[in-house]
């Protein structure tokens, strides 16, 4: 059996254990709200950057469509912008105006590429005309395009990867370039024809444009999960804390209760030791005078002081029963405090049926006798003896005549 301190100690620990266990649980909570939060910003960084990819593409389209619908646009000629040689088939390649200056002609594809470059040095986003039928070295795929080609003739509209470009993350994206009518005037050597796929045109957006958006984001998410963190923790340190009290004011209140308890046995233990006391006593100082009734009663009925008649003697007899009668209750008196202390033992042996209610009979033949009642007694079972507690016997079977007498009308028979 666990002693109070012990209990209180066990308690203390489960309240402790849970609070830990729950607290593990709350971090383990917010950890995944962060986690989660950090893979949607990831995914919403990936879809800007593809959104801007679509863009720069779109408008790489809109040039070279507005070109080609133009058939070419001339600017003056430099060391930058040669005459291109591809174009060398087509009359009026190179013009001369009136002033002296000589103009080339620039189809979309040519004008495009030099747009992409300066677009490149000045935003940093790689653009690039690419085909597996290329002409010019700088229009060569490399291999990741040379693969999204070649799904693009397996019926592709779009390839898209994070990958590395010199060692830096990059969001690659890819579409293709359609024949239309306006190209003919320089590719319809190659034999294409409007609709054809003459190659693509890709885009490379360098993820580090968007880390530094990435990076507040986190830090706001971050921010905000470790105030709702530090809420719920300190929502959970308070809970432990007031239980720990509660807890402990009510190990005390148990304590007083026990201790209380403890004074009321004590008390109640005194009490029945003093009214053992007091039994004992009172047993002794009834048992004296009592001793002297029996006593002279036999001496007289032994006519140790002469004769008797029969009116003295049945006198005599029933003073010597009634006194036995009295000793035996102060006896049971002191039984039942033998009961309510646990010491009560029963003195049972072998028992006259025929005696015990002769015995009986006469402590109440003189009470019936003056009410005009005879009693009288038949061993209906056949049964001349029993085993039992004889005094206590005895005293059952006087109690219920006793009653008999006094419950039966007058001049009345028991049986």
């Amino acid at each position: 059996m666990t002693r109070p301190d012990e209990n209180k100690r066990l308690g203390l620990h489960r309240l402790f254990t849970h609070s830990r266990t729950l607290l593990a649980g709350w971090t383990a909570i917010v950890g995944a709200l962060f986690v989660a939060d950090y893979v949607h910003i990831e995914r919403l960084q990936y879809k800007l950057a593809r959104t801007e990819a679509h863009a720069n593409f779109n408008k790489d389209q809109a040039i070279r469509f507005w070109s080609a619908g133009h058939g070419g646009v001339y600017v003056p000629a430099t060391s930058r912008t040669p005459p291109n040689p591809f174009l060398s088939h087509v009359t009026e390649r190179d013009l001369t105006t009136d002033s002296g200056r000589t103009l080339t002609l620039m189809n979309p594809a040519y004008m495009l590429r030099q747009m992409m470059t300066d677009y490149q040095n000045l935003f940093g986003i790689r653009a690039h005309i690419t085909s597996l039928k290329y002409f010019r070295p700088e229009t060569m795929p490399d291999a990741w395009e040379r693969s999204a080609l070649a799904a693009f003739e397996r019926g592709e509209t779009e390839v898209s990867e994070l990958t590395d470009m010199e060692g830096e993350p990059h969001l690659r994206l890819m579409r293709p370039m359609l024949v239309k009518k306006g190209c003919l005037k320089c590719h319809a050597e190659q034999g294409y024809k409007p609709g054809d796929i003459r190659g693509g045109v890709s885009v490379a957006m360098p993820m580090s444009r968007y880390a530094g958006n990435r990076r507040q984001t986190l830090k706001m998410h971050f921010a905000a999960l470790g105030i709702l963190w530090l809420l719920g923790a300190a929502g959970i340190i308070v809970t432990t804390r007031r239980l720990q009290t509660h807890i402990k004011d009510r190990d005390s209140a148990r304590a007083a209760h026990t201790r209380d308890l403890r004074a009321a046995n004590a008390e109640l233990t005194r009490a029945d030791r003093l009214k053992d006391e007091f039994l004992a006593n009172m047993s002794h100082e009834l048992r004296t005078p009592l001793t002297s009734i029996l006593g002279m009663s036999e001496a007289l009925l032994e006519q140790s002081c002469g004769p008797l008649n029969d009116r003295q003697v049945k006198s005599l007899r029933t003073v010597e029963g009634s006194g036995r009668h009295l000793l035996n209750l102060i006896n049971d008196i002191l039984d039942l405090s033998r009961i309510s202390a646990g010491k009560m033992e029963l003195r049972t042996g072998r028992v006259s049926v025929e005696e015990i209610c002769r015995v009986s009979l006469r402590m109440v033949t003189e009470m019936a006798r003056k009410k005009g009642q005879r009693i009288t007694c038949e061993n209906a079972g056949g049964c001349d003896f029993l085993t039992a507690d004889m005094p206590r016997l005895k005293q059952i079977l006087v109690n219920l005549l006793t009653n008999a007498v006094k419950f039966t009308p007058e001049g009345g028979e028991i049986g």
